[in-house]
């Protein structure tokens, strides 16, 4: 597990949860469908996902258990949903710890943490 410590109001963008998953996940990408030119239809939305600059992946970085960031509001834990040995999340029961998955990926839309223990 790494454990951001970010002490400062002033770099809290940088360890927002969004931050957190396109850091280990990519940044979000809108896929497009295209009709012909001449045929002068609009774009049409066809997903949601994440895109380019992941960090973490099935084929590597899966020794990182989780990302997480100590701050004043404490700890909160980003599981790594490709950890090749994934951190229990009873583990931290007890303790006030926040804990995020991704949740199961929809069609059309992007992944999004949800709190977890």
């Amino acid at each position: 597990m790494i454990v951001i410590y970010n002490p400062s109001f002033l770099l809290r963008h940088h360890t927002e949860p969004h931050a957190i998953k396109a850091a280990m996940h990519g940044f979000d990408t809108y896929v497009l469908g295209l009709a012909p030119i001449h045929m002068r239809e609009k774009p049409r939305l066809i997903d949601r996902k994440s895109g380019p600059g992941r960090k973490m992946g099935s084929q590597f970085n899966t020794t990182i258990s989780a990302v997480s960031v100590l701050d004043s509001d404490g700890l909160t834990i980003y599981h790594n949903v490709f950890a090749a040995i994934p951190l229990k999340v009873d583990l931290f029961s007890g303790i006030a710890v926040r804990q995020f998955k991704l949740g199961q990926k929809r069609p059309g839309e992007f992944d999004v943490w949800q709190e977890v223990g």
